[in-house]
């Protein structure tokens, strides 16, 4: 439907005439500006909705996948510590020794009898912890009534002693044969 235009014009006293072409600009202008109102508000709601879920997918993995992937690391590294503590031992007897106590440079260690030379060797190196040519000794006593559990020895222990580990020059001396 098409609308006659009307012009506003000034009075002698500077007053304008209303026309109806300027009230069908103004009714349209309010009907743009209402849409333009709605389609922003449509605007906002929508990109405020995603943005909650794309900030929770944003924020990376959860804490149920974090605490997975530390528990499996931390697993890896206790089995990791378990057999290079095996394979340290020579994967022998030598692991059923145990160090009882350290004194400065010497290191009192326990192993069960019946063990080989090269086993007690082992257990020896495994207590001084060093690579050889370093200044350690090691003094290992089979276990039985006159070992001791801890330090310091007695007397009786210490003539009881079985055999010395030399980290220094890696020789084990038997003290039953050779004097210690």
């Amino acid at each position: 439907m098409r609308q006659t235009a009307h012009l506003a014009i000034a009075g002698p006293r500077g007053h304008a005439h209303a026309s109806h072409a300027r009230s069908v600009r103004a009714t349209q202008l309010a009907a743009s500006a209402s849409g333009v109102l709605a389609a922003g508000k449509r605007a906002l709601r929508a990109k405020s909705a995603p943005k909650a879920n794309r900030a929770a997918e944003s924020d990376g993995p959860g804490w149920t996948l974090i605490g997975l992937i530390v528990g499996a690391a931390l697993a890896v590294l206790i089995g990791a510590f378990l057999v290079i503590g095996y394979v340290r031992s020579g994967g022998s007897a030598a692991a059923s020794c145990h160090e009882i106590g350290q004194k400065g440079l010497a290191h009192a260690v326990v192993c069960p009898s019946g063990l080989s030379k090269d086993d007690l060797a082992s257990a020896g190196q495994n207590a001084c912890d060093e690579p050889l040519g370093t200044p350690c000794m090691a003094y290992i006593w089979m276990a039985g009534v006159d070992a001791p559990t801890r330090l310091p020895v007695t007397q009786a222990q210490s003539g009881a002693v079985w055999a010395v580990w030399s980290n220094w020059d890696g020789v084990l001396r038997n003290c039953r044969r050779e004097a210690c």
